[in-house]
């Protein structure tokens, strides 16, 4: 019979069966979610000959700061990290091809990109 403890002593109770008809509420499953130092993760995907890889991380860095899912992407930011605005463009371009982000060019100014 099952138990529970309640001030130090073990109390059994009875498990009583819900209402007729109403199934078990199942546990979501949740996304996994992992923190990586921005630092490292450049070195590691320069290292691995794909810096462009870091690009995908640091979109979504961006979209946590700017808490929105728009938000405008500038080249210096990149330049810290050494990745190049060339390869900032091509990997943006990729992204939009696939249907994962859309992006609004705007003259002399950042590129807004959203998150979709």
């Amino acid at each position: 019979m099952p138990y529970m403890m309640r001030q130090g002593r073990r109390i059994e109770v009875e498990v009583l069966p819900g209402p007729p008809g109403v199934a078990k509420q199942r546990k979501r499953k949740r996304e996994v979610f992992v923190q990586v130092p921005l630092a490292w993760f450049a070195r590691a995907t320069k290292a691995a000959g794909r810096p462009s890889t870091f690009l995908i991380v640091w979109l979504l860095y961006l979209s946590w700061k700017a808490r929105s899912q728009t938000f405008p992407v500038p080249n210096a930011a990149l330049r810290q990290y050494g990745i190049d605005r060339r390869v900032k463009y091509r990997m943006l371009r990729e992204l939009e091809a696939a249907g994962v982000i859309a992006i609004e060019r705007r003259r002399k100014r950042a590129l807004l990109v959203t998150l979709l």
